[in-house]
């Protein structure tokens, strides 16, 4: 598929609709319909969680609930009075969907997720630390229940930090922010933290393979692996933090 994808597409991709293997091959291969494609993904998420679906649905339902009590109107009338608004009200929930969103910080915050450093045992946060000195991650994971945490390095290297030595992610304590226990000792090198947040466990092996190719589109655009840009994904919740590791002293 050597054009780029239509915002049709597009918009079926984001949505998870799309069963075309070439689509989907080229939504994996071509940088720009990626990027894209993570834009729409991001605006649908964003419209997720702004737009008052449960409040709006309420009212719908107790309206058709009330009108459908009337005795003196006939059926066809009453149902003719209740269905208009419905349908006005989901046209504009899908406008709504439709129209671009502001794009959220991709380095703090993607579907409602963030992660901070930690400095042990006293809680203060940094961006930065020495060899030797003991940090522990925290995560804000809005309605996620399950967390991973993969450092990426300059290298390029990418390990397991939280929960180590697991095959797929683990559950968070509840809160507004949990932190993820025990923490880890910091090493020579300055590594980006890529946080993964879901409602269900996610596979180790595959949100390597998602950050391996993060990291070749990197080095394709002549950026650092640090510099890998967090593509948004459909329910889950991503968020990055960098953390600098000074030379020992």
């Amino acid at each position: 598929m050597a054009e780029h994808l239509s915002k049709l597409v597009l918009d079926e991709l984001a949505a998870g609709l799309a069963t075309d293997a070439a689509a989907l091959a080229h939504s994996r291969d071509c940088f720009q319909c990626r990027d894209r494609l993570a834009q729409f993904v991001e605006a649908r998420n964003q419209a997720r969680r702004d737009a008052p679906f449960e409040q709006v649905f309420a009212k719908l339902k107790t309206s058709h609930a009330a009108v459908e009590s009337l005795p003196s109107a006939p059926k066809w009338r009453r149902r003719t009075f209740v269905f208009a608004p419905a349908l006005a009200a989901a046209v504009a929930l899908l406008i709504y969907i439709a129209l671009p969103h502001p794009k959220a910080d991709v380095t703090r915050l993607k579907g409602g997720a963030s992660v901070r450093v930690l400095r042990a045992p006293d809680g203060t946060a940094v961006s930065s630390a020495r060899p030797g000195e003991k940090v522990v991650l925290a995560v804000t994971s809005a309605d996620q229940t399950f967390a991973l945490v993969m450092a990426v390095e300059a290298s390029g290297d990418i390990n397991l930090v939280w929960p180590l030595g697991s095959p797929e992610s683990a559950r968070v304590a509840p809160g507004p922010e949990a932190r993820l226990t025990p923490g880890f000792q910091v090493t020579p090198g300055s590594m980006a933290l890529h946080a993964f947040l879901s409602k269900e466990p996610l596979k180790v092996e595959t949100m390597r393979a998602q950050l391996e190719r993060e990291v070749a589109e990197a080095r394709r655009a002549g950026m650092s692996p640090l510099q890998a840009k967090a593509a948004p994904l459909v329910g889950v919740g991503r968020a990055m933090a960098t953390l600098e590791v000074k030379p020992g002293s």
